[in-house]
């Protein structure tokens, strides 16, 4: 076997490894604590420090960066889709129903920075209002639809080619190319992606790489892609109809036959290219098979080059590329146009509208000759008003800010072509809204200010397949635009032509860029805190909390705290004090809340008559019920005297159960009788209203299936609890709660919960009791028979609340269904019921989860229903102040996920969750569609507030803002009095010489210190004190001023010194300066004395400012009473004594270094020192002098460090996007340089390093995280790192070389690996390991992920060079998994191995 090993299959020899010949020839296996084979003999670490062999990476938090935003539709002709292009993903979401982008899809196996984006396919064409005149008299024509013809698209001949696709250009290392991709689903429903890939020449430097421009042809004839500078790509693309044909005609895969290039041709144009876009060309017979292509242009080597030229060139796409002879035409443009920051292709002729600094121009009908400029009016002054409303000003006269954005609206036909629309959007979020006609007539309109910072996303959503844009419906006549960026949140906001306002419907979470971050520990741990009382699950109280200085994009700043799950965004939010007089609620005294239909309307509604309909709440009192209108924009209203609604509610008793039915009825039930009234808007129905009272019974709980159309209901009565079951009648022959004379059936103890509801062909009854258990009935026959029961067991054990979700897979009717538990002591338990199954009716208890300490209550989410007929797969679990939802996630039928639920509002970005009293949702048995249908009504003490779930089940970053007036640039954690230390910079503008001397605008920035309570809401608090010193700039209060304008904050760090058996909690922070008016540089330390009064509130005092002749770059405390810092290249030591509560420094040791410092950690006597430009040196405090004990002895510029003791391994970033393991040497080690252990290359700077307990990839609650190093970037990107034995290094690394080889995994850069070695590699680059790329396995589930791991070690051995046969490389992976995986059974080892993965990569399926 050794032999066979050690040859090729094609007769010569192979590369192996040494560690692979060791343990192929029966070598012993290596010790847990040895170094791996091959490595060099290091100096050995103490003997109870474990082996660090390599570094397992997975991104925690995807950043939120967005650079483009793409209406496209990419799946189908019937979806609104929105692609949102980040740095390296794109993520699709569609717009749907009320007004609300849901993510339904996202690509992040590009393992490539994508560099540009664009659409092309068919043209997309509004149809106009029927045979109206538009405004200006103009006849529209209707155009017919495009046949969209379905193709057999990998087997699934029920699909459909899209009408547009996405193209996208990336750069990976030395190799460019672009990608042309779309979506479907397949028959799962699962939404898959197809691609083509097209490699770009190779340039000769940076900035002749193709890729950083793309531009197509209006009519997706042509196509162009650009450099930088100097190299021009010209495409011609097919037709959507050849593409079509060449998929049918040819055999293969869809991606291998989906190929949209015809031709190509490389132009030189020895210019720099700024912007390039493709231009309308007429639509006349003359230029039928015309492309006019643009660019903005800077001629390479002239003494002109900061001239600006238009240049643009005419192709015939019927001919040959080859053939074509481009012959540029253009000119210069005036001087006030060198900067143009946006080329825009007009539509009413082949022209283009620039935007300047300061001016709007437009050129007109190019194709004819040189063209005069035409000016466009830009009023920055209304512009500058808008911004200033909302906080965003410059407040600078005279500086405007940039245009950055632009985007055309959806406009039918017959108006694009004779009047010009477009928004403008500068870069603090002024928006100028434009409509232009060919005779120069100019309509401008300035909708407000967006109050975010906008950059390139910026896109105007083409909505024309929602049904309730109807263009002849005038309640359709706005526009929906999207922004989103690299500063600060975005969101979807709704503009009404001729009306004032951008209204917010909808945010986009931002927190980058990520300058510092700061862990809050585990709220167990805090002092006097009662974790029943925290706004956060049980489970989740294990946890850190990570807070990041963030949105530095407006002009205020926030702090953001990292929350993750699913995000349930408040449309509105109205407070219960402006409730009518007349109903009087005390709020907190709800028990219940239920959402109905608007029961008064006359007629059925459409979807836009519905957005301005109401919804009637009824809210249970511990005595009386109480109703309420209120409207889809938050208005509340009385319900009118003797209306229908009126007549249904019955106000004198508490309510049990509401809902409506399927059959047309509204009903309520409270505690001694049951109303029902027909809904008035049924088709053909009448309004028949019936009430049945329950005499001297009380009705103890009650459960409504509005599919069956029946009722349960738990009566006490004087001796016993009976079971009722009914069915509620609407018919002209009968109508009322009819009840068979045997339907009533005796409990042996009171009843706790009941739950009605129809699984497939039966309807079934669960009845939970005090004697802890719950019990199944069948309740089709119109009487409650027995079918199973099953018994709880612990400490009040009693099922208060059931809610029964469909099993994974098995969502027809007739099949198994989980029934959801919550129990009296805060416990959910998740049984097994089929009801299908007679031999083996019963209930099975699959999990426990333990939620809460006290009971949960839990509702079923409606929206999650495929079909009336079917069970919900989700279920909302709520218990006082926070939600989370339950459900299973798809190819994992094992394990039901926990997912945190926060609620959120645009407007309120410091939301924190209160009590929750009530939950609502709009019940789906009324026939019409409504906006309600997809929201929840969540009711706490002082809210009501209407709340939209996204249906996507992944959990994602759900940040909470803590607003500081002032942009955030330090923070830090202070322990000894719970606080977060913010350091910002808030600007002034400068004032006006007193003299008359005009001076150029600037303004003024100044350095502040804020304690931030880590639960405020970013407004002011009583515990929060005015700074002790003198206050220039009028700072809000409870802020500290530092120093001079100008001055920065570099660092801070909580101190606590003991001095005579007393500790002084004190807050340092050092800063930059000018010292003097020739721009040299100086520093100072400012230490601030903290002390918690009696009444709460929290004192900072400045106790003493330490200013040093150099920058103060860095500082750490050492020792009991020490502070060591770096001023400028110099390393100090300074002892501080205290005396009459006078803090004084007394020198201790200075050292010089080789370069400024720029980060220092300590532990014990040693100094950590991080350098801008040598690297890590470990420094020894030894008496009254700083010794250089190791150094790294390489020249790297590194940004931050951590010591991790137990492991004598220092991990330290750099500015080249690389993270190393340094092992520090045994003491005396004759080397004296750390030796590093592994390199693990990021696409961004690693900025930060924390320790904490954080998983924000569950995003749930089911397990407590694990203790994790964590890394943060500035684009808001999060990092885990953790360290690996040689045993699992070796089988992680085998598993990952074997997967780049894989196409479904790689599917970009597979090829670039086929011929690399799958064993593996003891090399530095190799010791990292990509959790991302594991993780790909799971992407389809647990099942399917086991057969992934078997597909990928049973490979082609042609494409691998160091096994003959699949049969040995399997036999291998048996090796180096039984080697991690020892107690695992031969048979069952892939299945071992990835329940090994998914626990190491911290997955949820």
């Amino acid at each position: 076997m050794a032999e066979s090993r050690a040859l090729s299959s094609r007769g010569g020899n192979r590369r192996m490894s040494i560690g692979w010949l060791l343990s192929s020839q029966g070598a012993p296996a290596d010790p847990p604590s040895a170094p791996l084979p091959s490595a060099p003999p290091p100096s050995a670490p103490p003997p109870d420090v474990p082996t660090t062999a390599g570094v397992l990476t997975r991104t925690m938090v995807r950043s939120p960066v967005v650079k483009w935003i793409l209406p496209a539709q990419i799946r189908h002709k019937d979806k609104d889709d929105v692609a949102f292009i980040g740095e390296s993903y794109i993520e699709i979401k569609e717009f749907s129903i009320g007004h609300h982008l849901q993510s339904v899809a996202t690509k992040a196996d590009f393992d490539s920075r994508i560099r540009a984006a664009r659409i092309f396919g068919e043209e997309r064409k509004r149809r106009p209002p029927s045979k109206r005149l538009d405004s200006g008299g103009f006849k529209l024509t209707v155009e017919p639809e495009p046949d969209y013809t379905p193709v057999d698209i990998d087997g699934c001949s029920n699909l459909q080619l899209p009408p547009q696709m996405l193209v996208v250009s990336l750069q990976a290392g030395p190799r460019d190319s672009l990608v042309f991709l779309f979506a479907h689903h397949d028959r799962l429903a699962n939404i898959n992606f197809v691609s083509s890939m097209r490699p770009l020449p190779a340039g000769s430097g940076e900035a002749a790489r193709l890729g950083a421009h793309i531009a197509v042809d209006p009519r997706s004839r042509a196509m162009a892609v650009a450099a930088q500078s100097g190299q021009l790509m010209i495409y011609l693309l097919k037709s959507r109809d050849a593409m079509c044909r060449e998929i049918r005609g040819r055999s293969g895969s869809y991606s291998e036959n989906f190929k949209p290039i015809k031709q190509e041709r490389l132009l030189d144009l020895n210019s720099t290219i700024l912007k390039m876009e493709f231009l309308h060309s007429p639509d006349d017979k003359a230029h039928r098979h015309a492309a006019v292509l643009a660019l903005l242009i800077r001629p390479l080597g002239k003494s002109d080059q900061a001239r600006t030229y238009l240049r643009y060139v005419e192709l015939d796409c019927s001919r040959d590329l080859s053939e074509i002879d481009f012959r540029w035409r253009g000119f210069p443009l005036p001087n006030y146009e060198s900067v143009p920051m946006l080329l825009v292709p007009l539509t009413i002729s082949t022209g283009v509208l620039l935007a300047c600094r300061d001016r709007v121009y437009m050129y007109q009908d190019l194709l004819s000759g040189y063209s005069s400029p035409i000016e466009v009016r830009c009023d920055h002054a209304a512009l500058d008003e808008a911004s200033s409303a909302v906080g965003d000003s410059s407040g600078i006269p005279g500086v405007f800010p940039l245009f950055t954005g632009w985007a055309r609206p959806p406009r039918h036909t017959g108006h694009s072509t004779v009047v010009e629309s477009l928004y403008l959007c500068r870069e603090d979020g002024a928006v100028v809204f434009y409509e232009l006609r060919p005779d120069g007539h100019l309509i401008e309109h300035f909708p407000g200010c967006l109050g975010v910072s906008v950059d390139t996303a910026f896109a105007c959503l083409d909505l024309s397949t929602q049904a309730w844009r109807n263009p002849e419906n005038d309640h359709g006549s706005f526009d929906v635009l999207v922004i989103a960026g690299d500063k600060g949140d975005g969101g979807l906001f709704e503009f009404k032509t001729r009306k004032n306002g951008l209204p917010r419907i909808q945010g986009f979470r931002n927190w980058s860029p990520l300058l510092d971050c700061a862990v809050v520990p585990r709220l167990t741990a805090s002092v006097g805190i009662d974790t029943r009382n925290i706004p956060y699950p049980r489970t989740i109280a294990n946890q850190d909390r990570i807070f990041t200085c963030a949105d530095r994009g407006s002009r205020l700043g926030t702090i953001c705290e990292m929350r993750f799950g699913a995000d349930a965004q408040s449309s509105f939010q109205v407070r219960l004090d402006s409730l009518p007089a007349s109903l009087n609620i005390p709020t907190a005294s709800i028990t219940k809340v239920w959402l109905f239909p608007d029961l008064d309307l006359e007629e059925p509604r459409d979807y836009v008559q519905s957005r301005k309909d109401k919804a009637v709440v009824l809210v249970s009192l511990p005595e009386r019920s109480e109703a309420f209108k209120i409207s889809w924009e938050g208005e509340l209203f009385n319900i009118p005297q003797y209306s229908r609604t009126e007549k249904l509610i019955n106000r004198s008793c508490s309510t049990i159960a509401a809902s409506t039915t399927r059959n047309h009825l509204a009903v309520q039930v409270t505690e001694d009788s049951l109303r029902a009234i027909g809904t008035s808007w049924a088709d053909g129905t009448p309004a028949r209203f019936f009430e049945h009272s329950f005499a001297t019974q009380r009705v103890g709980q009650a459960s409504i299936d509005g599919y069956s159309s029946m009722c349960l209901v738990s009566l006490r009565a004087p001796s016993a609890s009976v079971l009722k079951l009914g069915y509620l009648a609407n018919s002209e022959q009968q109508a009322g709660f009819l009840v068979k004379d045997d339907a009533s059936l005796t409990l042996r103890c009171e009843s706790a919960s009941v739950f009605l509801t129809t699984f497939g062909s039966s309807v079934v009854g669960l009845v939970g009791t005090t004697d802890q258990r719950i019990t199944a009935y069948e309740c089709k026959s119109g009487k409650p028979s027995f079918i199973c029961e099953y018994a709880f067991t612990g400490d009040t054990a009693i099922c208060e609340s059931i809610c029964v979700i469909a099993r994974p897979g098995n969502r027809a009717p007739g099949q198994a269904a989980n029934v959801l538990c919550g129990l009296r002591n805060g416990t959910v338990h998740v049984l097994s019921f089929d009801v299908s199954d007679t031999a083996s009716r019963g209930l099975t208890c699959l999990e426990s989860l333990n939620i809460a300490s006290t009971a949960v209550s839990i509702v079923p989410e409606l929206v999650s229903q495929s079909k009336l007929d079917t069970l919900p797969s989700r279920a909302i679990v709520l218990h006082d102040n926070y939600l989370c939802r339950l459900f299973y996630r798809a190819g994992d039928a094992n394990q039901i996920t926990v997912q945190c639920v926060w609620i959120t509002h645009p407007e309120f970005r410091g939301l924190q969750q209160t009590s929750i009293k009530g939950l609502a949702q709009y019940p789906p048995w009324n026939g019409a569609e409504s906006a309600f249908r997809r929201a929840f009504l969540c009711m706490d003490e002082r809210f009501a507030k209407l709340v939209r779930l996204d249906g996507d089940v992944q959990s994602i970053a759900v940040p909470r803002r803590i607003d500081i007036p002032g942009k955030p640039v330090r923070m830090t954690y202070l322990s000894q009095v719970e606080r977060l230390a913010v350091g910002f910079l808030y600007s002034i503008p400068a004032r006006v010489a007193s003299n008359g001397v005009d001076r150029k605008p600037k303004r003024l920035v100044f350095p502040v210190i804020k304690l931030v309570d880590p639960d405020d809401d970013g407004m002011p608090t009583p515990d929060e004190t005015e700074s002790k010193s003198a206050d220039p700039v009028n700072l809000p209060t409870g802020c500290h001023p530092l120093g001079l304008s100008g001055e920065k904050i570099l660092g801070m760090c909580e101190w606590v010194p003991t001095s005579n058996g007393l500790t002084w909690p004190l807050l340092a922070v050092n800063t930059l300066r000018l010292r003097d008016k020739e721009g040299r540089e100086s520093g100072c330390i400012y230490i601030f004395h903290l002390e918690r009064r009696p009444e709460g509130r929290i004192e900072a005092t400045l106790k003493k400012r330490l200013s040093q002749e150099q920058p103060i770059y860095a500082m750490a405390p050492l020792g009991l009473d020490s502070l060591v810092y770096s001023a400028g290249a110099e390393l100090i030591v300074q002892r501080l004594s205290f005396l009459d509560d006078v803090l004084r420094f007394v020198p201790v040791a200075r050292v010089a270094l080789r370069s400024p410092a720029r980060h220092i950690t300590t532990a014990g006597p040693d100094v950590y020192v991080s350098t801008v430009k040598h690297s890590v040196t470990l420094f020894g405090l030894e008496g009254s002098s700083l010794v250089e004990k190791f150094n790294d002895h390489k020249e790297r510029s590194v940004i931050h460090h951590l010591f991790i003791p137990e492991r004598s391994l220092l991990v330290a970033s750099d500015t080249s996007g690389s993270v190393r393991g340094l092992r520090r040497p045994k003491e005396g080690s004759i080397d004296g340089g750390f030796q590093q252990i592994f390199k693990a290359s990021f696409p961004v700077n690693i900025n930060r390093f924390r320790v904490a307990s954080f998983n924000p990839r569950r995003g749930s609650m089911g397990k407590s995280a694990r203790q994790e190093i964590v890394g943060s970037a500035s684009d808001g990107s999060f990092y885990s790192f953790e360290f690996l034995n040689p045993d699992e290094w070796r089988f992680l690394c085998f598993v990952q070389n074997l997967a780049r080889k894989y196409p479904e995994i790689c599917p970009f850069n597979y090829q670039d690996h086929l011929e690399s070695q799958s064993e593996p590699n003891i090399q530095d680059s190799n010791m990292h390991i990509d959790g991302d790329i594991l993780a790909r396995i799971f992407e389809h589930g647990n099942a399917q992920a086991t057969e992934f791991l078997r597909s990928i070690t049973t490979l082609d051995p042609r494409t691998d060079l160091d096994y003959v046969s699949a049969e040995e490389c399997k036999e291998r992976f048996s090796e180096l998994a039984e080697a991690v995986l020892p107690g695992a059974a031969e048979q069952n080892l892939y299945e071992a191995s990835i329940v090994y993965l998914r626990s190491k990569l911290q997955i949820d399926i």
